[in-house]
């Protein structure tokens, strides 16, 4: 096939952001299950945590890095054997979490990350430019996400201080090295901040200059689960405060306000505050970090997502700019972020009320991302020609 052909290919994201859509939907079924007093046939915090990050998002990730990398390397595109492995693993974990609980889960997850890896070597290894800087964030993300979930296959033999570990490697550190390093590049972008480089553009930043946030974002982790819970949070949140005003510049001038700017600049906000609380709340630490994966990682995930859609389908960026639908997703995102995280104050007797009308909320937010945005997805089985 000559490189060309190969370049004209539909993109990975064509197929895997609406797999994502409909692993994030089967997520919240287990809160919508119980109160409907059905119950549900495997351990339900254990299936929606894992099926969120290691479903929902994972897909997202997978599309972005699969689309976005081979331009990024100036390399040949996903071959349809690559994006077919991805999209099979997703759905293998989806069965096997379900059938076999998330031990067993997690010696199919760790595939996920993994193959990416894979997927990423062989284009940097033949890369045809250098990726930006930022980049570097990312084998680190998916180098933490394998190790943690690959502990956690054997959970049973680790002490509780490691187990702790295990799932920050697995979760926390998997995703924010990524939204670090890529939001710092792409948030700014999207959000027309001026003087704002193209993802795609080298810029002048080298990758050593990362280095110590990169270091001191994930010497936090160890930190707060071996040495000192507050410390580890405490270094963890000046971290990230740095990366919102210096990182993904929620202050600066934007050149054209709009929908997707406020909805990304409401995300960055709501992924790094919550941290500043944890050293001094340690009770609720389970419902502030929830603020964080709602508000936070999946609105700043949908958001990009839709520039994603917009600009490798041909579509105009003004949509972006005026559609009051992305205002009304970012809103729902967020009011589902402070009900789910603050139900202790609003509702503790009645916690599977709350997570089910948080459940209704994100389904709701879900249901207009895609009407709005994931039908613009055409040719979604293009990828696998040839």
């Amino acid at each position: 096939m000559s490189e060309r052909k190969n370049n004209e290919r539909p993109e990975p994201y064509r197929l895997l952001f609406p797999v994502g859509i409909g692993l994030g939907l089967i997520g919240v079924l287990p809160w919508l299950s119980l109160r409907l007093g059905l119950g549900f046939f495997t351990d339900p915090i254990g299936f929606h945590g894992r099926l969120m990050f290691w479903g929902f998002l994972a897909a997202f990730v997978a599309g972005f890095l699969m689309t976005a990398a081979p331009k990024m390397s100036g390399t040949w595109a996903a071959r349809p054997w690559e994006v077919a492995v991805i999209g099979c693993l997703l759905l293998a974990h989806l069965v096997v979490l379900a059938l076999f609980g998330i031990g067993v889960g997690a010696g199919v997850a760790v595939l996920l990350p993994a193959f990416l890896l894979f997927f990423l070597g062989r284009r940097l290894r033949h890369r045809g430019q250098t990726p930006p800087a930022m980049f570097i964030f990312v084998p680190v993300g998916l180098i933490s996400g394998a190790l943690g979930l690959l502990m956690l296959a054997g959970a049973g033999a680790l002490s509780p201080e490691m187990a702790r570990f295990a799932r920050h490697l697995a979760y926390d550190s998997f995703i924010l090295n990524l939204i670090v390093g890529l939001g710092s590049r792409l948030v700014p972008v999207l959000s027309r901040v001026q003087g704002a480089l193209s993802p795609h553009e080298a810029g002048r930043t080298r990758w050593i200059h990362q280095l110590p946030v990169l270091l001191a974002l994930n010497v936090s982790f160890p930190l707060e689960d071996f040495v000192s819970r507050p410390a580890g949070q405490a270094l963890r949140a000046a971290v990230l405060g740095v990366v919102l005003i210096r990182g993904f510049r929620v202050f600066a001038p934007r050149a054209r306000p709009g929908f997707l700017s406020l909805g990304l600049r409401a995300a960055a906000v709501m992924l790094v505050v919550p941290h500043f609380f944890l050293p001094f709340f340690p009770a609720w630490e389970l419902h502030l970090l929830h603020i964080v994966y709602i508000g936070g990682f999946s609105l700043m995930t949908l958001m990009i997502a839709v520039r994603v859609v917009l600009a490798h389908g041909g579509e105009a960026l003004e949509f972006e700019l005026h559609t009051r639908a992305l205002g009304m997703i970012a809103g729902t995102f967020l009011i589902a972020a402070l009900v789910r995280g603050l139900w202790p104050l609003l509702s503790p007797g009645r916690i599977f009320d709350v997570a089910a009308g948080v459940s209704f909320l994100w389904m709701f937010a879900l249901g207009v991302w895609w009407l709005k945005v994931g039908r613009k997805i055409q040719d979604r089985l293009g990828v696998f020609r040839e």
